[in-house]
């Protein structure tokens, strides 16, 4: 049974996770580039990928990692590949 965070309002809905998560999860590969990703991200409207390294979860892309890209400018390291 899920419970309310405390001091939120006894009138607020208690939602589930499962009730607002995009679906289908959209993944890629540690190998895809970046541009690649957020091509998808677009496409599919989502704010994140999860990234599968075979059948494991490696990690999770987000929009913010573009953020902190675009805020490294060019000639970051990033931008050399």
């Amino acid at each position: 049974m899920a419970v309310a965070p405390a001091g939120s309002p006894t009138k607020t809905k208690v939602r589930h996770v499962s009730e607002i998560m995009s679906r289908p999860v959209v993944t890629a590969s540690p190998s895809d580039y970046v541009a690649t990703c957020a091509a998808l991200m677009d496409k599919s409207h989502v704010g994140s990928v999860v990234v599968l390294d075979g059948d494991k979860v490696a990690g999770i892309f987000t929009e913010r990692d573009l953020v902190r890209l675009a805020a490294m400018g060019p000639g970051s390291e990033w931008s050399m590949q």
